[in-house]
């Protein structure tokens, strides 16, 4: 039995193996420790009240996020870190995105 349903679903599963073949995907559970760990980093950062500690817990998170096991995938809570510039610099006056060089 050969249906269009059938047939719809063979190519979306070869495309998906085309998109998986040419780009990594995270490792969720290898990115559980890096991502405790870069939860931390931000809240020492924020204690301290040093802007600079802060847009470098910053900067170096939105690094590692594009390195594997994240491989270019944001957690669902990004937007601490965001929030966290916003307090310090003023609301979108450095977005989270541009520190990634």
């Amino acid at each position: 039995m050969n249906t269009e349903a059938q047939q719809l679903l063979a190519r979306a599963h070869a495309r998906d193996s085309v998109r998986a073949a040419r780009s990594p995907r995270p490792d969720h559970q290898a990115a559980k420790p890096f991502f405790a760990r870069q939860k931390g980093a931000l809240t020492r950062a924020i204690k301290s009240k040093d802007p600079e500690r802060v847009l470098l817990a910053c900067r170096a998170v939105v690094r590692a996020w594009g390195e594997p096991p994240f491989d270019g995938a944001w957690p669902d809570d990004w937007a601490r870190w965001q929030r966290a510039l916003d307090d310090v610099f003023g609301f979108r006056s450095v977005q989270l995105d541009d520190l990634a060089d």
